[in-house]
């Protein structure tokens, strides 16, 4: 500190004291990039993932050598000063200084609820709107270790682990997102439902998203269009598809209708029209095709399936199947 002897102590997660650096002091910022850079030469292929706190990690006493008038300009100068030297492929939280696709923005750890699952699909299509294509929604189940988690099941060595079907409803959303996290892998839980789930999901990204995802991080790269939509970006004027919260697409191919409240074994699935026409979609499940442009109620989703569509050429017209 340029004013006084005492150091910036703080605290950050489970760490009761941790320092904090003038990223304001020139002086400072070269020592951190001469600590990176020994980093790299010691591991040629090593990369970062920068996480950040916030405001109220700041030492009220601590003086900066150059004022930020907005505390949050931390971690974007910290993360500036990363990115000048190194890989970073992920930072936590939004910031305006961030890593250039394929770089993940990371959600906050969540706690392991309903209430943070039900959280992940509004999150993830407000940042892909402002900017974030590449979103992080961390691990499934959520953090047990956070307040507000709700329920947790024991496994055969009595280790705490998310609710079960919290867990697999978690995963089924996750599934279809560009990055698939585990603290605690399926392994460890002794539901009956777990294999026939796994066996399904392992199906569903091999063989219906992982070419989709692809497709769409390329288009991101070129001109930012988020991976993870909202259906209202099918057809801007579709006024019922303003309001929905709780599906998502991918690109403009797949749509995603998971089951987000406890107990759920049903669920109303809207279907958009493109800005052609009604369009037609491919019931994932089944194969059944329906016109977009309107509800499916109460669609079925026992705790084993997650509904997804598949959107076909607006001119697809198959008969009988037509739904």
């Amino acid at each position: 500190n340029i004013t006084r002897d005492i150091p910036a102590l703080t605290w950050y997660k489970n760490v009761p004291a941790a320092a904090l650096l003038d990223i304001t002091n020139n002086d400072t910022v070269a020592w951190i990039k001469y600590k990176l850079r020994n980093v790299v030469e010691t591991m040629p292929n090593v990369v970062f993932f920068v996480e950040t706190g916030n405001a109220f990690h700041t030492p009220h006493y601590f003086q900066f050598k150059e004022n930020l008038y907005n505390p949050d300009l931390y971690k974007d100068l910290f993360i500036s000063a990363a990115m000048s030297e190194v890989k970073v492929i992920g930072v936590s939280g939004a910031s305006s200084r961030r890593p250039k696709a394929p770089a993940f923005v990371h959600l906050t750890p969540l706690p392991s609820s309903w209430e943070s699952l039900r959280t992940i699909i509004q999150n993830v299509l407000n940042l892909g709107v402002i900017g974030y294509p590449f979103v992080s929604v961390g691990p499934v189940g959520g953090d047990i270790t956070k307040n507000g988690t709700q329920g947790t099941d024991r496994t055969s060595s009595n280790e705490l682990v998310p609710e079960s079907e919290l867990y697999l409803r978690w995963w089924q959303l996750a599934t279809f997102m560009p990055q698939l996290h585990y603290t605690h892998p399926p392994t460890q839980y002794r539901n009956r439902n777990m294999p026939k789930v796994a066996q399904n999901l392992k199906f569903i990204k091999e063989e219906i998203v992982k070419d989709e995802l692809i497709r769409f991080s390329r288009v991101a790269m070129e001109n930012s269009m988020p991976v993870i939509r909202p259906l209202w970006m099918l057809d801007p004027s579709d006024i019922i598809a303003q309001k929905i919260t709780d599906e998502f697409l991918i690109g403009d191919k797949i749509l995603v209708a998971p089951v987000l409240e406890k107990g759920a074994q049903y669920r109303d699935v809207y279907l958009p029209r493109s800005s052609t026409g009604s369009g037609v979609w491919k019931r994932g499940t089944d194969g059944t095709f329906f016109e977009g442009g309107q509800w499916l109620n109460n669609s079925a989703a026992p705790i084993h399936t997650v509904l997804y569509f598949i959107r076909q050429s607006d001119f697809t017209r198959p008969g009988a199947t037509l739904s």
